[in-house]
């Protein structure tokens, strides 16, 4: 709804004269710039209240019979943006995704804990 509603704004203010500013009685353009400045950028999501949406995975199938194999998992997420936190109380921005309701980070190498979580944005149009 936001990016509407600059999109909104932005061809209104393009389809005037040069150095006229918009009527505030026939469009409340102020109204509309508050409204796009309270907005949050897709809030970050605690995982305790909340995780992202997992769907089968394609070993799916074979989950109780004899081609199971270790590796295999039933559901996993799209890949999002976390929050991580470190042992010493470090935190950085990262991409992951659950496999089976557990956190699934790209770097192992140092241990951390998935605190917060939010979807991907929408790639760059250019």
């Amino acid at each position: 709804m936001i990016e509407e509603l600059k999109k909104l704004l932005k061809r209104a203010e393009e389809s005037l004269p040069k150095g006229e500013k918009l009527c505030e009685l026939l469009v409340p353009a102020e109204l509309v710039r508050e409204i796009i400045s309270a907005q949050p950028e897709e809030d970050w999501i605690p995982v305790d209240k909340d995780m992202p949406v997992e769907y089968d995975s394609v070993f799916t199938k074979f989950h109780g019979t004899d081609k199971w194999r270790d590796g295999m998992w039933l559901k996993s997420s799209a890949k999002v943006l976390v929050t991580v936190e470190f042992e010493d109380g470090m935190r950085l921005t990262e991409t992951a995704k659950t496999i089976d309701g557990k956190w699934a980070t790209e770097n192992r190498i140092r241990k951390r804990k998935v605190i917060a979580w939010k979807k991907m944005p929408k790639e760059y149009k250019g």
